[in-house]
C-alpha cells in the first residue's frame, strides 16, 4: 500500500471544485487520495494514514501536530493559497492565523499568485526563503477544464453584455461584531502563547469598518453610473457570508439594469462578463488571471490603518478612487473593448505566475513531490493494520449512507470530461471525507 496523499477544501463554493480537479488527476497517476472538508479532514487525518498533505490557506494551530510529524518522518508539505490576494487586506490575522509563525518551519512549498505576496509573509518573520512557485491555483483549472463552460453560457443567455461587480466582503459578516470579539480573542491567546505579541482590536475592528463602508460607498455609485449607461447590465453579486443584511436596502431605488444576484458560484458570472468593477477583492484577481479587464475601488478619504492597507489588487487593472474617475474607466474600456488592450500590472520586480499558469504544470509539481515523499518507504505494518481497521469500521459505519460531499461529487462529475474519472472509484470513508483511487482490476 503507497502513502496516500491529502487534499482538504474550505468551502462547497469555489475552491471544492479545483481541489476536487487536483484529487482527480492525482489518482489517474496511481496516487491513493483522500480528500475532505477541512473542519471534518482535520479529525479524519488523526485516524487517517500518513502520508503527503497539501492543505488550504488556514494553517491553523490545530493542524501543527500533523504537520510537524509529517516533517519528522521526512514528508514535504505544501500550501496552495488561492486566495492571497487578500494578504495585505488582513495581515495580521493572515499571518498568524492562516500562514502563520506556527507552521512556516515545517512548509516546503508555497504557491502565492506573485513572488511579492509571498516574500512579504516570510520578510515579517525574517526566516529563510522557502521554494516558492507563482500562479493562481484556482483559475489554472478552471481554465484548463472548461468546467464553467455551459454554467458561463447559461449566464450569458440570462443577461447578455454584463459588468460584474463582487461585494468583497460581507456588509455585516456571518459571525457579527461579537464573534468577530471571539475570533480576535481566540488568536490572541494563541498569539501571547507562541510569539509573545498580541493584535491590536483597535485597528483591526478599524479595517473591518473601512472595508465595508468602501464596498457600501462602491455600491451607491453603481446606480449613479448605471444610468449613465442605460444599455449595460450591472450584476451585483452578493458576498457568501453576508447572511445579516440585505444589500439592496444600501439603495433607496435603483434603474432596472442593476441586478442583485446571489445564485450559485461567482465563477460562471466572472467567464461570462464583460469586465469586473471591485474593492480589493480576490474575485477581481481571478478575472484579471482569466484575462479580464478590472477597476479596483479606493476611496482615499475612507482611511484603513497602515498595516492592512496594501493589497495586490491596487498593482493591476484600473484604480479608481472616485464617481469621475470610475465612469472614466468604464468608458476606456468600452473604447479599447475590440482593441488589443494589454492588462494593467504595476507592482515593480515582481513575478506574476513566473512557472506558467497552467494545470498540468500544477499537477505535476504535487506529483513530483508526492513521489519524493513515497521514496520515504512504504507504511508500517503496524500503519497499515490501524488504516485497514479503521477504514473498516468507517466504511461499515456510513454504509448506505449519503454525505453532503458525495452530493457534490455527483453534481460536478457530469461537468468534467469523463475521460478524467471513468476508471476512478470514489468512496465515503468518513463524515466529509471520500477516497479517490483507480479502479481495483478484477
Amino acid at each position: 500500500m503507497k502513502r496516500s496523499a491529502y487534499i482538504e477544501f474550505e468551502s462547497y463554493l469555489r475552491d471544492f471544485d479545483y481541489r476536487f480537479l487536483l484529487a482527480l488527476d492525482l489518482a489517474n497517476k496511481g496516487v491513493d487520495v483522500f480528500f475532505g472538508f477541512v473542519y471534518y479532514f482535520n479529525k479524519f487525518s488523526t485516524f487517517g494514514p500518513l502520508g503527503s498533505l497539501y492543505y488550504a490557506k488556514d494553517c491553523t494551530p490545530e493542524k501543527l501536530n500533523d504537520i510537524r510529524t509529517r516533517k519528522s518522518r521526512g514528508f514535504k508539505n505544501i500550501v496552495l493559497d488561492e486566495e492571497a490576494n487578500s494578504v495585505y487586506q488582513m495581515t495580521p490575522k493572515y499571518l498568524n492565523y492562516r500562514y502563520n509563525k506556527f507552521t512556516i518551519d515545517y512548509i516546503d512549498y508555497s504557491i502565492f499568485g506573485t513572488r511579492y505576496e509571498f516574500e512579504k509573509v516570510t520578510l515579517k518573520y525574517n526566516c529563510d526563503k522557502k521554494s516558492i512557485k507563482c500562479m493562481n491555483p484556482r483559475f489554472t483549472l478552471y481554465k484548463d477544464f472548461d468546467l464553467y463552460k455551459k454554467s458561463s453560457e447559461k449566464v450569458k443567455k440570462k443577461y447578455g453584455s454584463f459588468i460584474l461587480f463582487p461585494l468583497s466582503g460581507s456588509l455585516e459578516h456571518v459571525l457579527g461584531y461579537e464573534g468577530r470579539q471571539k475570533e480576535i480573542e481566540g488568536i490572541n491567546i494563541l498569539l501571547e502563547k507562541h510569539m509573545d505579541k498580541s493584535l491590536n482590536n483597535d485597528d483591526f475592528f478599524d479595517q473591518y469598518i473601512a472595508y465595508e463602508q468602501m464596498n457600501i460607498k462602491l455600491l451607491n455609485l453603481i446606480p449613479l453610473v448605471a444610468r449613465e449607461f442605460p444599455n449595460i447590465k450591472f450584476v451585483i453579486r452578493v458576498h457568501p457570508s453576508d447572511a445579516n443584511k440585505n444589500p439592496e436596502s444600501f439603495l433607496k431605488d435603483h434603474p432596472k439594469n442593476v441586478i442583485f444576484d446571489r445564485s450559485g458560484n461567482i465563477t460562471p458570472y466572472i467567464l461570462a462578463s464583460d469586465f469586473i468593477i471591485h474593492t480589493n477583492c480576490t474575485s477581481g484577481f481571478d478575472a484579471f488571471c482569466a484575462g479580464k479587464e478590472t477597476i479596483n475601488f479606493v476611496d482615499k478619504e475612507i482611511k484603513i490603518p497602515e498595516e492592512y492597507s496594501d493589497c495586490i489588487s491596487q498593482s493591476f487593472g484600473h484604480q479608481v478612487n472616485d464617481l469621475s474617475s470610475l465612469k472614466n474607466a468604464i468608458k476606456l474600456i468600452l473604447k479599447s473593448k475590440n482593441n488589443d488592450n494589454k492588462l494593467i500590472y504595476n507592482r515593480k520586480n515582481d513575478e506574476i505566475f513566473s512557472h506558467g499558469n497552467n494545470f498540468s504544470y500544477l499537477a505535476d509539481f504535487l506529483y513530483r513531490v508526492h513521489s519524493e515523499n513515497i521514496e520515504n518507504g512504504n507504511q508500517t505494518y503496524a500503519e497499515k493494520l490501524r488504516t485497514f481497521l479503521y477504514q473498516s469500521w468507517a466504511r461499515f459505519k456510513l454504509l448506505k449512507r449519503q454525505d453532503s460531499i458525495l452530493n457534490h461529487v455527483n453534481t460536478l462529475l457530469p461537468n468534467i470530461d469523463k475521460k478524467y474519472h471513468e476508471n476512478i472509484d470514489i468512496s465515503l470513508v468518513h463524515d466529509g471525507v471520500v477516497r479517490i483511487e483507480q479502479k481495483r482490476k478484477n
